[in-house]
C-alpha cells in the first residue's frame, strides 16, 4: 500500500465525491478532530461534495449535516 500523499495531484483530478465512514474512519475515540474538520473545509473548497456514512441515529445525522462542512449523511 502506497501513501495518498505521495501521489501527484493529477491522479486527483476527477475526484467529484468523497463517502467516508465516520465511526473511528472520520473519528478517533468518538471525536473529530480539528484536524479532520480542516480536511473537510479544504476538500469542500475545492468542490468535492463529502457524504459521510453511518449507522448513527437520524438525529446525529441531522446535526452533521447541518454543522459539518459536508454535503448530505448518508444513515
Amino acid at each position: 500500500m502506497k501513501d495518498l500523499a505521495l501521489a501527484p495531484r493529477s491522479t486527483f483530478a476527477g475526484v467529484r465525491f468523497v463517502l467516508t465512514d465516520m465511526d473511528e474512519t472520520l473519528t478517533y475515540r468518538g471525536r473529530l478532530a480539528a484536524r479532520t474538520y480542516g480536511a473537510l473545509e479544504r476538500l469542500q473548497g475545492t468542490g468535492v461534495k463529502v457524504i459521510p456514512v453511518t449507522a448513527a441515529p437520524a438525529g446525529w445525522c441531522d446535526q452533521m449535516a447541518r454543522m459539518w462542512p459536508v454535503d448530505g449523511v448518508i444513515s
